[in-house]
């Protein structure tokens, strides 16, 4: 019976031997990771290497066999990815729409910038701050692991997948709970409630149009700043995006944000895939696929 080795870094492991030597890896391909990962292992149990290449096992087979983690494959590793994602991805996402209109209010005083600048830092510190305390507390991860068993590592050649599912989970989820928030709202276009009425197209209003008026009154001639331009385009943009989350659930996602989503996990997977393990490779990757 092969003895396996239990509780092994794989991922950690095949990070270091791929990463860079200059941000202190061995720079070594792939390949040349998995051997040296399969012939540590078979060291350790005393499994006969060269006799299992000679009788056609890869180097993955091996780390399988060596470890007790299986192969996944394309569909399962993505699905999990995504169900994982899309769970750990619910706290933050709930907290997303309340952090932007509080960063715009403490942004007032400052004016337009003020009001883009601190609805982004909202957006952005609240449900990043959401999720630190999450992975703390470890809410989202015990419902996924009660609700799809507890997350077990995967080979190397299934990261990928498992990478890309995750993402497009997580952003799908952000994607849900704007759409709530905003079909919530009162900007938009708003059905009056009566049957065939005209619907009433009520612009988001971040307070540019108190700025402008202010401007005007002391100078009726004066340009447009670009900061003010902006704001117009960001009420703009949130009264777009209001309407259409009101409209078909169908059309939203199919012809939207799933794309989105997919493209941004299929840039993950290749980060995952060329620089395994980098964060800023993926983040990068990751905004490219959109």
């Amino acid at each position: 019976m092969v003895r396996k080795v239990d509780n092994f870094d794989l991922r950690g492991a095949f990070n270091y031997l791929v990463e860079n030597q200059d941000e202190g890896g061995m720079g070594l391909t792939r390949p040349q990771a998995e051997s040296q990962i399969a012939q540590r292992l078979a060291k350790e149990t005393d499994f006969d290497y060269t006799a299992a290449t000679e009788a056609g096992f890869n180097n993955e087979q091996i780390i399988s066999k060596l470890t007790g983690i299986e192969k996944q494959g394309f569909l399962p590793a993505v699905a999990e990815g995504t169900a994982r994602g899309a769970i750990s991805a619910v706290p933050s996402a709930l907290t997303f729409i309340p952090g932007v209109k509080v960063g715009a209010t403490l942004g007032t005083p400052l004016g337009p910038a003020g009001i883009i600048g601190g609805g982004i830092v909202g957006g952005i510190a609240l449900p990043l701050a959401t999720s630190l305390v999450d992975q703390y507390v470890g809410l989202s991860k015990g419902v996924g692991d009660f609700l799809l068993g507890e997350e077990e590592p995967v080979l190397p050649s299934d990261q990928p997948y498992r990478e890309a599912g995750r993402l497009t989970g997580s952003l799908l989820t952000f994607s849900g709970a704007i759409r709530r928030g905003l079909a919530k709202s009162a900007i938009g276009d708003v059905p009056t409630g009566q049957a065939g009425a005209t619907l009433v197209d009520t612009g988001a209003d971040f307070g540019s149009k108190k700025i402008l008026a202010n401007l005007r009154k002391y100078d009726p001639d004066a340009k447009t700043p670009l900061s003010l331009k902006a704001l117009q385009g960001t009420e703009n943009l949130a009264t777009k995006m209001a309407t259409r989350a009101r409209g078909s659930k169908r059309d939203y996602y199919l012809k939207q944000e799933i794309p989105i989503a997919i493209g941004a996990g299929v840039g993950a997977g290749l980060a995952e895939r060329i620089d395994p393990g980098d964060a800023v490779t993926s983040f990068f990757s990751s905004l490219g696929g959109l």
